[in-house]
């Protein structure tokens, strides 16, 4: 399958085009610098790929990172001025790369020292990073934090009501918004995605953010004031909702757009939203 994208200005997605070919399900992106960055496995081998559209210009060739093959879904995160890419291979060793800007290549510079399963997600507030991550066994949260990608601290498992624990089967997504960490997350027991904020030290309880069930993660952004999640279903139909921090939208489809049943991602450049998605076959 191939790497689509779709971007509009007002957040309308319609109508897309192929930028890189032979892609496994799903993708992560991010801006860093003003330059959009994807990162996705090849279909053979799960080997690495980045691709980027600097501001102004057309996307760039896809770059296959040198030794890079991982077994999940890699993730992007900017932080403190650098590009990191978090990818597990196939040892279940979960590795931590900076990005050189000259060369076009991430270089290895750490290792986590738990095990994750499937995609991690993070989220910055304060000069602090927030990573989420579902571990080896059961359905539950974690939680750890750092101000330098060096040193972790590992924070409580995430708890719906203090006592009892968010489970999940799918990746977790996070998001800073209006100065709070959004955690969406889909409830195990009823299908729904759940959404819970965080100011840095307390939690909220968990708040319904949408009732339909989905077999992936969500790509998220924020655009134009709201909180923006993409989902694609077996219709092979782009699902657009927005939030507020109040309410939600109802669904949005784009019809016109045809996705593979897997994880999007979503990032905002020039105040274009961008969706980009594993098209379907």
């Amino acid at each position: 399958m191939n790497l689509q994208v779709t971007t509009n200005s007002q957040g309308i997605l319609s109508g897309s085009i192929s930028i890189a070919p032979n892609i496994a399900a799903g993708c992560r992106a991010t801006v860093h610098n003003g330059t959009l960055y994807c990162v996705y496995r090849a279909d053979t081998f799960g080997r690495v790929h980045l691709i980027k559209k600097p501001q102004g210009e057309a996307w760039q060739s896809p770059e296959p990172q040198s030794r890079m093959s991982s077994i999940e879904l890699p993730s992007l995160v900017s932080f403190n001025g650098t590009l990191y890419l978090f990818y597990k291979a196939a040892n279940d060793v979960t590795y931590v790369c900076t990005y050189d800007e000259g060369l076009g290549k991430f270089k290895q510079t750490d290792q986590l020292d738990v095990v994750v399963t499937e995609t991690p997600a993070f989220a910055e507030l304060n000069g602090v990073l927030h990573m989420f991550y579902k571990g080896p066994s059961g359905r539950n949260i974690y939680h750890q934090r750092t101000t330098d990608v060096r040193d972790w601290t590992a924070q409580p498992i995430i708890k719906t009501d203090g006592v009892n624990t968010a489970i999940t089967e799918l990746s977790p997504v996070a998001i800073t918004y209006q100065n709070l960490i959004h955690l969406i997350y889909q409830d195990d027991v009823s299908g729904e995605s759940h959404l819970q904020k965080n100011d840095g030290g307390a939690w909220s309880g968990p708040a319904r953010l949408i009732a339909r069930q989905y077999a992936h993660s969500p790509g998220i952004a924020v655009h134009n004031g709201l909180l923006k999640l993409i989902y694609t279903d077996a219709s092979h139909v782009l699902h657009q909702y927005a939030y507020d921090g109040n309410a939600v939208s109802p669904l949005v489809p784009s019809t016109s757009l045809k996705c593979d049943t897997a994880s999007p991602a979503l990032a905002v450049q020039d105040g274009f939203l961008t969706a980009l998605y594993s098209g379907a076959k």
